[in-house]
């Protein structure tokens, strides 16, 4: 006779079932609403403004449909369009360069622009499934997961508030949430789709490796493979959010391998030591990740025109006061 579930049970599979429905719900409304502005945008072309397809960053966008054009002429290699410098061609923004090759002429632009936002659209739901999946790890209660997810999704710093002293300038410097991607994630959902993706993946990685132990050693392996896949995603969408995920990988397992240590010295017992199994994670993902973080470094390290690009390619930090705003009404609450 099976086994009957428990009360737990039960309840932790209504909410898992709620939590995947709500979450999707949510992506699509929040990618819709997005889109609203871009729609807007075609809809109020005329002879004398033409819409690029962007509302924020509009050099950077038209940079990315740059590389998804080198890919419809046939490009596998990154080589930017930008220079008559010569160029060996390099392994990186994969994806725009793929997305290109769906695209043909006649009215090629227009296509790459939709496949643009097709690409958003994807990667901005997958980036709020992950969030919440991730959130899952750490919050039981439905409603605190669903309150989690919208914030980090949507939320900001109080950089708003310089808006009502003034222009928004302090000390030469916009608030970061409205500038800066890597700062809070809304903006990439809104127009950056290979650093949605990147956070997609960041944190599907991280929730399978962090929940690698509670796997048998058959499990072990494959675990490990679909955190270096992921991993390697990452590393393909955003070289820098790879590194990242790698960084926060080693200092977790440093940091549990120093606890187990402590806890021996101080002759605690330890209830679950997964030390060994983390590591063999983590050894396991990095064989598909590292050789392109390394290649990567490698090549924009010796290559003297990506050394030159690299050079003029750097967004300088903002007056310290920014992160204030933009983190410090946090600080009380994690102390």
């Amino acid at each position: 006779m099976a086994d009957l579930l428990s009360t737990e049970d039960v309840v932790d599979a209504d909410i898992k079932h709620r939590g995947r429905r709500w979450v999707l719900i949510f992506g699509l409304t929040v990618m819709g609403v997005t889109s609203i502005p871009y729609i807007l945008g075609y809809a109020l072309e005329n002879p004398e403004w033409v819409f690029t397809g962007f509302v924020f960053g509009v050099e950077d966008g038209n940079s990315y449909i740059a590389k998804m054009l080198t890919g419809a002429a046939g490009e596998w290699l990154f080589r930017t369009p930008y220079t008559i410098s010569p160029q060996n061609g390099v392994l990186s923004f994969p994806f725009y360069i793929w997305l290109g090759k769906l695209g043909s002429a006649p009215g090629l632009h227009e296509q790459l622009v939709v496949l643009y936002h097709i690409f958003r659209i994807f990667a901005g739901v997958l980036a709020i499934i992950a969030t919440y999946d991730f959130i899952a790890l750490f919050v039981k209660s439905y409603r605190n997961r669903q309150l989690a997810t919208a914030l980090a999704t949507l939320g900001g710093g109080l950089g708003w508030t310089l808006l009502i002293l003034g222009d928004g300038s302090f000390h030469g410097s916009y608030p970061l949430e409205f500038y800066s991607p890597e700062t809070f994630g809304f903006l990439s959902i809104y127009g950056l789709p290979h650093l949605a993706l990147a956070r997609a993946t960041l944190l599907w990685g991280l929730t399978y490796y962090l929940r690698s132990p509670e796997r048998n050693d058959a499990t072990l392996y494959r675990s490990g493979m679909v955190v270096g896949i992921l991993w390697l995603l990452t590393s393909l969408a955003q070289p820098l959010t790879g590194l990242i995920m790698g960084y926060v990988i080693a200092l977790h397992w440093c940091s549990s391998y120093i606890q187990s240590v402590w806890l021996r010295f101080r002759k605690q017992s330890v209830a679950k030591d997964y030390t060994i199994q983390y590591l063999k994670t983590a050894l396991i993902a990095a064989c598909f990740a590292l050789p392109y973080l390394l290649y990567n470094a490698y090549v924009f390290s010796t290559d003297p025109f990506l050394r030159s690009w690299t050079d003029q390619n750097i967004i300088l930090s903002p007056y310290p006061a920014h992160y204030i705003l933009a983190y410090g009404w946090m600080l009380p609450l994690a102390i």
